[in-house]
C-alpha cells in the first residue's frame, strides 16, 4: 500500500527522448533509468514525476531551512551526480515540518540500451555486418517483441563461481516470444547483464537462454516471473545465474584471464586469503615483501593450471617466523602479467 510520501514514477528527457524508470525494492528505493550506451550525459536532463506526497526534494530535511520544492520540467544534468537522490515531503513543506518527514529515493542512470538511430558494426571474422536482420540470421534468438512495459533484470553470469566469456549473449522468453536481449559484460572481473524484459502482464515465467558464435543454446533452469514496472537483482546484490544450473548436458566452459585479486581480509591478524588466476597452464610466482622492498616470503613458485586459486598466509616469512604489524606488498609475475598489491597486517 502507498504511504503518503512515495514517489511513484520518474523520467528523464535527453537530447529530445524521453526515458522512464522501473523501480525497485533497494533500500533506499531506486528507480533505474536505462539509456543507450552512447548517450551523452553531460546536458540538461528535463525531469518528469508523480508522487503522493506535498512535494520533491533534492535534498533531506534540514531543521529551520525553507527550500523550494523540485518541479516538473525543471533540469539536471546528470554528469555531476549519478546515481541521483531526491526526497518526498509528506506533509505541508514549510520550515516546521519534522524531521523524518522526508523519504529517500535514488535515481540512477545506466547505459545499457541498444544505440538508437544507428546500427553498430560487429566483426564476424574478416565480414563485416550491420546488426539488426543480419545479426538475427546469425542469432538463434531473432527480434525482440517490444512492449509498453518492461521488468528488469541486474544478473550476475558465472560458472563454478568464475567469469564466462563476453562473446556470449542472455536472452529472455516468455513462452515462444522472444521479451529480451543482452551481450554479457565483464565488470572488475566478473561477467553482467543489464536486460530489459518487455511485460505488462504480472507472473508470466521468464526462460532465459544463453549462447555463442558456435556453440549449442543454454536454456537455464533458472526462471523469474514478470513484474511490469519492476526490477530483479541490484547493481549491489544480482540476480544469480550459475551455469551449473543449466538444463541438460551444456556446459558452459569459464573463461579465466591472469588477475591477481585483493586479499580479505585487510586489515589482518594474523591470516588473510590471496586469490588470483591464469588463463592457461603457467609459470607463476607469487611472493610478499616488506615496505623496504626485501623479500618476506614465497607463497606459490612454478607451473599451475589455468583456473582460480586461493593461498592463505599467515604473516611469517620464509623461516616459518611471524613478522611485525605494517604495510607488505605481494606480487604475482606470470606470463604477460605482473601486479602488485598492498596488504596490511595490524597486531
Amino acid at each position: 500500500m502507498n504511504t503518503a510520501n512515495d514517489l511513484t514514477a520518474f523520467a528523464v528527457t535527453i537530447a529530445g527522448t524521453k526515458y522512464r524508470g522501473i523501480a525497485n525494492n533497494a533500500t533506499p528505493p531506486e528507480f533505474v533509468i536505462s539509456v543507450p550506451s552512447n548517450l551523452d550525459l553531460n546536458q540538461n536532463a528535463i525531469l518528469s514525476f508523480a508522487h503522493n506526497g506535498f512535494g520533491l526534494y533534492d535534498k533531506a530535511w534540514e531543521n529551520g531551512v525553507l527550500d523550494v520544492a523540485v518541479a516538473n520540467g525543471s533540469t539536471f544534468n546528470f554528469s555531476t551526480e549519478n546515481p541521483k537522490s531526491y526526497w518526498v515531503e509528506d506533509v505541508n513543506g514549510t520550515n516546521d515540518a519534522a524531521e523524518g518527514t522526508r523519504k529517500r529515493y535514488v535515481v540512477r542512470i545506466i547505459k545499457s540500451l541498444p544505440v538508437r538511430g544507428a546500427a553498430p558494426q560487429f566483426a564476424m571474422g574478416k565480414k563485416i555486418v550491420s546488426a539488426g536482420k543480419s545479426v538475427d540470421r546469425v542469432s538463434p534468438f531473432g527480434k525482440v517483441k517490444v512492449l509498453t512495459n518492461s521488468h528488469l533484470v541486474i544478473g550476475k553470469i558465472s560458472a563454478n563461481g568464475s567469469p564466462v566469456d563476453t562473446a556470449y549473449v542472455v536472452a529472455a522468453f516468455v513462452g515462444d516470444e522472444l521479451r529480451g536481449k543482452q551481450k554479457v559484460k565483464r565488470v572488475e572481473g566478473q561477467t553482467y547483464i543489464t536486460m530489459v524484459v518487455n511485460t505488462v502482464t504480472p507472473d508470466e515465467t521468464i526462460t532465459f537462454k544463453l549462447w555463442k558464435e558456435g556453440s549449442e543454446v543454454v536454456t537455464f533452469i533458472n526462471t523469474l516471473q514478470t513484474i511490469p514496472g519492476g526490477t530483479t537483482g541490484t547493481t549491489n546484490n544480482p540476480y544469480a545465474f550459475n551455469t551449473n544450473a543449466v538444463a541438460g548436458d551444456d556446459v558452459v566452459e569459464p573463461v579465466f584471464i591472469n588477475e591477481l585479486r585483493t586479499n580479505y581480509p585487510n586489515p589482518f591478524n594474523p591470516t588473510t586469503t590471496i586469490e588470483f588466476s591464469l588463463k592457461e597452464n603457467q609459470n607463476v610466482s607469487l611472493e610478499v615483501f616488506n615496505i623496504k622492498g626485501q623479500k618476506v616470503k614465497t607463497l606459490a613458485k612454478g607451473q599451475m593450471e589455468k583456473g582460480r586459486h586461493t593461498i592463505i598466509w599467515n604473516g611469517t616469512n620464509d623461516h616459518g617466523q611471524a613478522v611485525g604489524s605494517g604495510i607488505y606488498f605481494y606480487k604475482m609475475d606470470t606470463k604477460g602479467y605482473n601486479k602488485v598489491r598492498k596488504a596490511l597486517l595490524l597486531k
